[in-house]
């Protein structure tokens, strides 16, 4: 009897530690697997410094793809606003001289082709002074050089006993052109070439009066002395026929004449080592 309840004693005790034995286990098992999954301090430290850097501190942000590209847009944006030096104002002067010489021969051909159509000048300076338009642009690159030839055309005309007003279009159409290849940075050909053809529009300083101010024109040329006879041979063909005619002969010959003068300066002058 005692015998039975001595086994039966330890059956039950054995039966009670078998559960928490299981238990251990389990609990054991789950630990190791947890200490093989999470990293330690040492291995959280080196993905750290892996990603990081060595030395621990962030790493630096990722640059834009156009980085290298911006800075020296930006640079070549304030190198066109410097101010102008002597040898670039003796360019200036050179090419105006140019310039000049050219809407000189443009006037005399206008008036022997097309007599008593004097108007119609600036078309043919247009057509055959774009290489020296493009040629001061390539040389001087700078902010205030077209503005200055253009100044300089107007100032000539108004001292030369042309109207008074004659002169203020050369400023604003210089003016213009002058900020159109700012904006191109001086290189644009497209944009040099919208700013030869705003540029060209000054050359209708003389001749805008007689359209839309006659008889202010007349009174300053009766002023000076000219003749009826003289007079009555100017506005013989002015009407607004003839001005149409004249703004989109201007457009057309500038158009033709900017791109001549692209042409030749990418042609020959490059590679004469003249720019």
């Amino acid at each position: 009897m005692n015998t039975n309840d001595s086994d039966g004693e330890t059956t039950r005790q054995a039966a009670e530690t078998t559960p928490n034995t299981a238990a251990s286990r389990v609990t054991e098992q789950t630990t190791m697997a947890d200490a093989t999954t999470t990293p330690d301090a040492a291995t959280i430290l080196s993905t750290s410094a892996k990603t990081t850097g060595t030395s621990g501190d962030a790493a630096p942000a990722a640059m834009p793809a156009n980085y290298q590209t911006a800075a020296p847009m930006k640079n070549d944006a304030v190198s066109h606003l410097k101010r102008l030096t002597i040898p670039d104002f003796v360019s200036i002067g050179v090419f105006t001289a140019l310039y000049f010489i050219l809407v000189f021969i443009a006037v005399m051909v206008s008036g022997i082709l097309i007599p008593g159509l004097s108007s119609i000048a600036p078309a043919v300076a247009a057509l055959i002074a774009g290489s020296v338009y493009m040629l001061l642009v390539a040389r001087v690159q700078k902010f205030g050089a077209i503005t200055i030839m253009g100044c300089v055309m107007g100032i000539f005309f108004f001292i030369s006993g042309h109207f008074p007003l004659s002169f203020i279009p050369f400023v604003i159409c210089s003016l213009i052109a002058d900020l159109i290849g700012l904006a191109g940075h001086y290189k644009s050909k497209i944009g040099l070439l919208v700013s030869y053809v705003i540029f060209c529009y000054g050359d209708t300083g003389p001749s805008l009066p007689l359209y839309f101010m006659k008889d202010a024109y007349v009174a300053n040329l009766r002023a000076r002395g000219k003749s009826t006879h003289y007079i009555n041979a100017i506005f013989t063909n002015i009407n607004m026929t003839s001005f149409a005619i004249t703004m989109v002969a201007i457009l057309i010959c500038a158009i033709l004449g900017g791109i001549f003068g692209q042409w030749l300066m990418r042609k020959h002058f490059k590679k004469a080592g003249i720019i």
